[in-house]
């Protein structure tokens, strides 16, 4: 079952304000005063649903000042894919244990292709059952 992002920041909201009588929100991962997370974006004072007195004297909403992000995703496209941080300049660096895993896949597709059909069978039979014997383990644990 997946939580949606807005689901997810209402229910750590919610938390937040159950706390500390509405004058906490949930932001940056974490339960922050109203106050400090309205004047992080130029803003006087705000409450749990509006930040007022910024630039211009204009009023925003909170969901307009910040996307929220849920961590499943945060994680997968920061640590995964290594997105933070990357520009068409700087890629980053190797992913060594990616470049492990292909590296071990080429073998064994080499292997396979060397040694001929009869070692194909044995490999499908690995590869087949291996998932099952990895995932009663996480079951056990």
């Amino acid at each position: 079952m997946l939580i949606s992002t807005d689901c997810y920041s209402n229910l750590q909201d919610m938390k937040c304000q159950q706390d500390s009588n509405k004058t906490q929100i949930f932001y940056n991962k974490t339960c922050m005063a109203i106050h400090r997370v309205c004047s992080s974006f130029s803003y006087n004072d705000g409450n749990t649903t509006h930040c007022w007195g910024g630039p211009n004297g204009e009023t925003k909403s909170l969901g307009e000042l910040y996307d929220r992000v849920l961590s499943s995703e945060e994680y997968f496209s920061d640590y995964v894919l290594g997105l933070r941080g990357a520009t068409w300049e700087n890629f980053g660096g190797i992913r060594w244990e990616l470049f492990g895993c292909l590296t071990l896949a080429w073998i064994v597709c080499f292997l396979c292709l060397v040694r001929g059909i009869q070692t194909i069978g044995k490999v499908v039979y690995f590869t087949a059952l291996f998932p099952y014997v990895i995932l009663t383990i996480l079951l056990v644990r």
